[in-house]
């Protein structure tokens, strides 16, 4: 064959091989766009048991703002176990909070009856207290106030007392105005976590000069003694309740579980958000401490804590 033929045939050969390589490519691209591929679904994503016990457990809290008793006896056998499973991470928070906030009631139930006094929880830190009283069948009242220990003096609270008029509509929402509690047979009884006392002076002076509240039945309180004198078998405190305060009081371990929000003294007028507060926490809290409580056949509704926060 001539140099001239052959170059030509090759590059022929060349051509053909070329054509056929890209009609074959062409031919796998377009069935593989052809092919039908599943559409995207949740229902193709495998969800771990915990995620799935999670969902359940936030349809069931998102049924009401503040979980409560009447909620709890709404659950079916299967929603209570499907809350406490998802629940568990605060179950010593509750078990640790009703072994002291039972010893709590036994006593002011003795001394004071169990009808005769309102547990006024100041704060957050004592409101894990609190919510054992309040769903053991106590009268309970919240009320949100923090940043009082930051003040120069215990009088500068006076500088934001354009700001009180709200809190004073909230007290009264409360059944805590100066006219209702003077009227009242019940003694009331705040508490406070004291480290140095400052925050316990101070809200003592607001709710006497400015809230009318020094009244012979309204007395305020250090809660560590409460817990440490409640628990006591002996002359010392069992090492149980100095571990509750020093954890749950001294630190935030109770804090962002016990449904009552920070309020700044200077944002005081901000108290209507606090009515609106709601948490997930606080609601999981609430549960294991009625779902303790009815263990041990101690759950008791008090009507007056409906308007209780």
């Amino acid at each position: 064959m001539k140099t001239s033929e052959f170059q030509t045939q090759l590059k022929f050969n060349s051509q053909n091989k070329t054509s056929f390589v890209d009609k074959l490519r062409k031919s796998v691209i377009t069935k593989q766009c052809e092919r039908k591929l599943p559409p995207l679904s949740t229902d193709t994503v495998e969800l771990s048991s915990d995620a799935k016990i999670g969902l359940q457990a936030n349809r069931i809290f998102s049924r009401s703002q503040k979980f409560s008793i009447e909620d709890y006896k709404s659950l079916s056998k299967l929603e209570k176990t499907v809350l406490r499973e998802a629940s568990v991470n605060y179950k010593k928070h509750a078990e640790d909070s009703i072994k002291v906030g039972l010893k709590v009631k036994e006593k002011l139930d003795k001394y004071y009856g169990d009808e005769g006094y309102v547990f006024c929880s100041i704060g957050t830190s004592p409101a894990g207290i609190a919510r054992v009283l309040e769903f053991a069948g106590a009268e309970v009242r919240y009320f949100p106030i923090s940043r009082l220990n930051w003040l120069h003096s215990v009088d500068d609270w006076q500088k934001y007392s354009d700001k009180f008029p709200k809190y004073q509509d909230f007290l009264a929402e409360q059944g805590l105005s100066s006219e209702e509690v003077s009227k009242s047979d019940k003694k009331y009884l705040f508490y406070d976590f004291v480290q140095q006392g400052m925050s316990l002076i101070v809200f003592e002076k607001m709710m006497k000069e400015y809230f009318g509240l020094n009244l012979p039945n309204v007395t305020f309180n250090n809660v560590n003694y409460l817990c440490q004198s409640s628990c006591a078998e002996k002359i010392d405190p069992p090492q149980y309740s100095i571990d509750y305060i020093e954890t749950y009081m001294n630190g935030s371990a109770i804090a962002d579980v016990c449904g009552v929000p920070h309020l700044d003294i200077a944002e005081i007028d901000k108290i209507d958000e606090c009515k609106q507060y709601e948490n997930l926490q606080a609601k999981m809290f609430n549960f294991l401490i009625i779902d303790g409580l009815s263990k041990q056949g101690l759950l008791k509704e008090n009507p007056l804590n409906k308007i209780a926060l």
